[in-house]
């Protein structure tokens, strides 16, 4: 299996070997902090799947099937911010049209992913509008195996983790955007093709995904604020 930390630390490595000094641009020191980062939000995310595979759960099948395809769906999350380091818990969730295929015995097996979630803890360090991060935690999928002739297929639940890093901009005091690479590995299960039970994995999966969020709590101060004009 491939290291899933080695393109996330090339990619913060990159974000961190161009660091914004407040003396270049004419700047107050504190202004690097000036954006507050902290707060609920809610957006949408889009973006693709590549060198997914899926290895096992079809009897005489010999080698892994590869996954690739598109997804999106929506993402939310609340962040902390103490001083310029800004911590966080973000999730989401997609459709996806991630799938993949092989040839058994002049039958075609089919893998395909319904749907993706990740639950994570993220960790970023703020300049002003520019939010650098690393990211990780826990990853679910739905999954429908499949098998030609066989007479039924199988749709299981699995379970892995993902590790990622990426960038975030505020557009506004209240929109913004962000470019995200994931790494996932959802672990294996008991599969059953035809009536047959075998342990199929799915792993090795690469995300990059672009989003658009916005902060909800500037909303819920709004409500507050015409509810004491009443």
């Amino acid at each position: 299996m491939k290291n899933p930390l080695v393109p996330v630390a090339a990619l913060f490595a990159v974000l961190a070997s161009t660091p914004l000094h407040a003396a270049d641009y004419n700047l107050p020191a504190d202004s690097l902090a000036a954006y507050d980062w902290s707060g609920p939000y809610f957006g949408v995310k889009f973006g693709g799947a590549f060198e997914g595979r899926a290895d096992g759960g079809f009897p005489g099948a010999t080698d892994d099937i590869g996954l690739d395809g598109v997804l999106g769906g929506v993402m939310s999350g609340r962040n902390f911010q103490f001083g310029h380091v800004v911590l966080g818990i973000d999730s989401d969730f997609a459709f996806t049209d991630i799938n993949g295929s092989t040839t058994i015995a002049r039958q075609t097996g089919k893998v395909s992913l319904d749907t993706l979630s990740t639950t994570r803890g993220r960790i970023g360090y703020a300049y002003d509008r520019f939010l650098p991060y690393v990211t990780g935690g826990l990853a679910t999928a739905y999954a429908d195996f499949s098998l030609d002739g066989a007479g039924s297929d199988s749709d299981e639940w699995f379970f892995g983790y993902v590790v990622g890093a990426g960038v975030e901009w505020a557009m506004t005091d209240t929109v913004a955007a962000r470019l995200e690479y994931q790494f996932i590995d959802l672990g294996s299960e008991t599969i059953n093709i035809g009536g047959t039970e075998s342990s199929a994995s799915i792993d090795d999966m690469h995300i990059v995904r672009a989003g658009v969020s916005i902060k909800t709590g500037f909303i819920f101060d709004a409500i507050k604020r015409r509810w004491k004009e009443f």
